[in-house]
């Protein structure tokens, strides 16, 4: 009988902008048997909390995690060895309906025996795997399918992207737990899913050895921290490599770290196009985050061979932008490179068809099919992105913008600050006025000038008011409460933090302003 693959279970995806969590406890200890689908161990992000659950039967062999750390996404959380689990068959009778969709490393002969079978000893083929709705947080029961990025029939590498599924709390993309074949899609786009419900039905054993077809699933989400083999990786424009001639190996270009609390940006505009060679330091593409704009350097010379993602698209730190083979004139892969990318991603000409814009995959598959451009239709959703509803208004002539209306999409500091300011609407609030004397206010401020002169610096009223909140926030702390809703009921919360923002307005690289709110903590 062929020994089952230790199993490590790894910190899920849980939204395209989490990129870490934070482990809150263990409901399992080193030597713990375990049944598949039971909790390990919650973990919290700055989205939502979640439950791990445990994707085969086994024993708890490693806890590679502390209560309190933070963990990024796709990291070990645990080790369980299915073969330590006992003898019991009726243990595995549940497999793949637990959460080996949340990218948990998943070896097929793990899964094996789904129905208590005993594999025979002459070495069994792997039982199909399916792919489940993951949980995204305990008040979180179901989802809607957005977009699959397979068919039945494709082969896809483990970690490669199924289906974008959205909850109304995250949106997030489910990556596959197994390289194989899919043999069944269950779920239709716009279907609401149950959490624990089966999306689909991978084949491991006949996965082949096409990695053609794995970039071609594939493409756009090496972000999500895909594992994807060298072979996979080095044939991006879809042809196989040769025997004879070795092929350097494709460099991923990821979007930059820009500051303590900058957490993801937005792509204005790329320089280069697949098959481009650059130079070292040339502009790969501009970014803008909520703090900054800012310019990508390539690291090395080479070729571009894939560009994974498309302007006003909001990409985590960290997260895959583009893959180059370093070298000049590497190879060969000039003039294939564009052809194989149109022919293995033919949706990312799908922007083309109905224009520029923000807007969800179904909108935009939407407005193509009703011949509709973006700039015609008014969104309504975060931050203005146009929604399925909004497509479907706008071709009933409900939503259509006049013909002489300009819209400018707002990027950067500015489109966050218009999304922040709209999000603030559904936060209740108290307004209480003062009119007090500011006499010593006036006095202590030119005092304390007079002091700062010597040292370039002064202090302005709104700096001394900004002082007494903070003082007034530590001496009363209910002054910093907050409410959320959990199951439809509100709590007040006091997490004893402090958080002060205060507008500045600031010069940008093109001479143009903007303003913008630091939270000072």
């Amino acid at each position: 009988m062929a020994e089952a693959t230790a199993v490590e279970v790894t910190m899920p995806e849980m939204g395209e902008s989490v990129t870490e969590g934070t482990v809150l406890e263990w409901h399992v200890a080193v030597g713990d048997t375990i049944e598949e689908g039971e909790t390990l161990v919650e973990v919290s992000t700055d989205k939502v909390d979640a439950e791990v659950p445990s994707p085969v039967t086994g024993t708890v062999t490693e806890l590679r995690a502390e209560v309190d750390e933070e963990i990024p996404v796709g990291a070990v959380l645990a080790v369980i060895d299915p073969d330590a689990s006992g003898s019991g068959p009726a243990r595995t009778t549940a497999t793949g309906e637990g959460d080996a969709d949340l990218g948990d490393d998943v070896n097929p002969r793990a899964t094996s025996a789904p129905n208590g079978d005993a594999p025979s000893s002459d070495g069994p083929s792997a039982d199909p795997i399916e792919v489940t709705m993951p949980e995204m947080g305990e008040s979180v029961t179901e989802g809607t399918v957005l977009e699959w990025h397979v068919a039945v029939g494709d082969t896809i590498e483990e970690g490669d992207t199924l289906v974008e599924v959205s909850t109304d709390k995250v949106d997030a993309e489910v990556p596959a737990p197994v390289t194989g074949t899919v043999t069944e899609l269950r779920a239709e786009v716009d279907e609401e899913i149950a959490v624990g419900a089966v999306l689909a039905v991978i084949d491991p054993d006949a996965s082949g050895s096409g990695p053609s077809a794995a970039t071609a699933v594939g493409e756009g989400d090496a972000d999500l921290g895909d594992s994807s083999t060298p072979e996979a990786s080095s044939a991006p424009n879809g042809s196989a490599a040769t025997s004879d001639a070795v092929q350097a190996e494709p460099i991923e270009v990821a979007m930059p770290e820009m500051g303590e609390s900058v957490t993801e940006g937005t792509v204005l505009e790329w320089h280069v196009a697949v098959g481009d060679s650059v130079e070292e330091g040339q502009t790969l593409v501009e970014v803008s985050t909520d703090k900054v704009d800012a310019e990508v350097p390539a690291p090395t010379a080479g070729e571009i061979t894939e560009l994974l993602v498309e302007p006003d698209q909001e990409i985590p730190i960290g997260a895959v932008l583009c893959k180059m083979i370093p070298g000049a004139g590497s190879g060969g892969g000039n003039g294939a490179a564009p052809a194989a990318t149109e022919s293995a991603a033919p949706a990312s000409a799908e922007p083309a068809d109905v224009g520029d814009g923000r807007a969800t995959p179904i909108a935009k598959r939407v407005a193509a099919a009703k011949g509709l451009k973006l700039d015609q239709v008014t969104g309504t959703g975060p931050g203005g992105k146009v929604t399925k509803s909004d497509v479907l208004a706008a071709g009933e002539g409900n939503g259509a913008a006049p013909a002489n209306r300009e819209e400018k999409a707002l990027r950067g500091p500015a489109g966050m600050l218009a999304k922040a300011m709209d999000e603030s609407r559904t936060i209740p609030t108290a307004t209480s006025f003062r009119t007090v004397a500011v006499d010593t206010l006036d006095a202590k401020r030119k005092g304390l000038n007079g002091a700062l002169s010597q040292r370039g610096m002064k202090v302005s009223f709104t700096h001394l008011v900004a002082w007494a909140i903070v003082q007034a926030a530590r001496k009363w702390p209910v002054m910093a409460r907050h409410f959320e809703e959990k199951d439809g009921k509100l709590f007040s919360v006091s997490d004893g933090q402090i958080n002060l923002g205060i507008a500045v307005d600031v010069e940008k690289k093109d001479g143009s302003r903007s303003l913008m709110v630091p939270a000072i903590k």
